[in-house]
């Protein structure tokens, strides 16, 4: 009953070559359906879409770490939904399949919030609209943006993003200069 320890002997099955593992991640992924929970929302009821939420965002983050190509269309498909849109880029760009360059461009697009997270994604695939959204981004009014901007560029580490990494040594806010210095 338990969705997380469900998906984490996905993963291990996966690990170990059984693509029985990969399939019950992509279900969770996918899996709507209100579930028991622990979790409580603020007015002290459970909060079971919360609890769905966490669970699917769980396992687009394995599907990343797992690395299987197999699940790339899964992870397109929850490019369209906003509740776990940005994991999915993330872990789109981690996999490293170019089959999902149009989704996250329109996830740019259609998702502004989300912005960030497919400009992640895109840069990881080498795509230059990518790199484009992370630099804008960099200068961004709001210091946690610019922070996972900077966070964003290093982890792909191309050394195209020297600049505008340097540049964000000199920001306002002392994370995000901490965050450049990581990255560089």
């Amino acid at each position: 009953a338990n969705r997380r320890t469900r998906c984490n002997a996905g993963l291990i099955l996966a690990g170990l070559g059984d693509q029985r593992g990969r399939d019950i991640i992509i279900n969770e992924l996918h899996d709507t359906q209100p579930r028991p929970t622990d979790l409580l929302a603020s007015d002290g009821k459970p909060n079971v879409k919360g609890q769905t939420t966490a669970d699917r965002y769980y396992a687009a983050l394995l599907l990343g770490q797992l690395g299987d190509k197999a699940a790339v269309p899964a992870l397109i498909a929850t490019t369209e939904d906003e509740t776990i849109n940005a994991r999915a880029a993330i872990s789109l760009g981690e996999i490293g399949d170019a089959r999902a360059i149009p989704a996250l461009r329109k996830m740019a697009q259609d998702f502004p919030k989300e912005r960030l997270w497919a400009g992640y994604g895109l840069a990881a695939l080498g795509e230059s609209d990518g790199f484009q959204i992370l630099t804008e981004i960099t200068s961004d009014a709001v210091w946690i943006q610019r922070r996972h901007a900077v966070e964003a560029l290093g982890k792909i580490g191309d050394p195209k993003t020297v600049p505008v990494l340097v540049k964000s040594l000199q920001d306002e806010h002392a994370n995000v200069r901490v965050s450049a210095v990581r990255s560089l």
